[in-house]
């Protein structure tokens, strides 16, 4: 699964998209200010298209499907199977016309840590890009309304099989894009679920990096670059 991650360097997404539209003052500023620890449950920046343009807006972290009549506890769908996502009622429809990238520039998975006695607690790890380049996590979003008719926009990170790299740590990991295939995932013409989820394949493990850093993570009051220290190997 994918329960936290970073995006330290929001520039990157305005470079990356250079006729990006940002949607609102509050965008703009998270994407100039450091976020070290996202976490379930907060807002934070996702690209999808709007009037054929790519646009930027802050969005939930956890998946409402628009049909839910309540907010409850019930829908925290922070990460959906890429492998049956377009069969589940709560993702089918939004896999075929609300597509969405999530920018991140890493993201932590926690690894068990096995001996004899009391059950030692997991083992916060960072897995980043080896040239610390933008990663792009494959991503679906809602569009929900209160009974009230407010509206709350929220998404969820598509997950897949690990590659070799975070075997070893996890045994899911988030879908990462290459940069050829954004533009295919967003575009909201292509309907084709057999082209579609033939992009949602395990990023290679060569491209990444990843080592342990502090429990600090585990807490998301916690926000500071000290969530991304190394420290120290396996």
């Amino acid at each position: 699964m994918c329960g936290r991650y970073t995006l330290v360097d929001g520039t990157k997404v305005l470079n990356a998209f250079p006729n990006l539209r940002v949607l609102s003052d509050e965008t703009e500023h998270f994407l100039t200010t450091p976020h070290y620890n996202i976490a379930p449950g907060q807002k934070s920046a996702v690209i999808f298209i709007t009037e054929a343009m790519p646009s930027c807006d802050l969005m939930r972290w956890g998946f409402i499907p628009p049909w839910v009549k309540e907010q409850t506890t019930t829908y925290k769908m922070i990460n959906a199977r890429s492998e049956d996502v377009d069969k589940k009622p709560a993702y089918r429809r939004a896999f075929r016309h609300t597509r969405c990238l999530v920018p991140s520039d890493g993201f932590y998975e926690w690894k068990k840590r096995y001996g004899k006695g009391r059950k030692p607690p997991k083992i916060p790890v960072y897995i980043h890009h080896r040239e610390n380049d933008l990663l792009m996590m494959a991503g679906l979003y809602s569009m929900w309304i209160s009974p009230e008719g407010d509206t709350l926009l929220t998404y969820t990170i598509l997950t897949t099989e690990p590659n070799e790299l975070i075997r070893p740590i996890h045994n899911r990991m988030p879908v990462i894009l290459p940069r050829e295939h954004w533009s295919e995932w967003l575009d909201p013409s292509v309907h084709d679920v057999n082209r579609l989820k033939a992009l949602l394949r395990p990023y290679p493990s060569e491209a990444l990096e990843a080592y342990p850093v502090s429990t600090r993570v585990n807490s998301p009051v916690h926000d500071d670059p000290t969530c991304i220290q190394p420290m120290g190997l396996f």
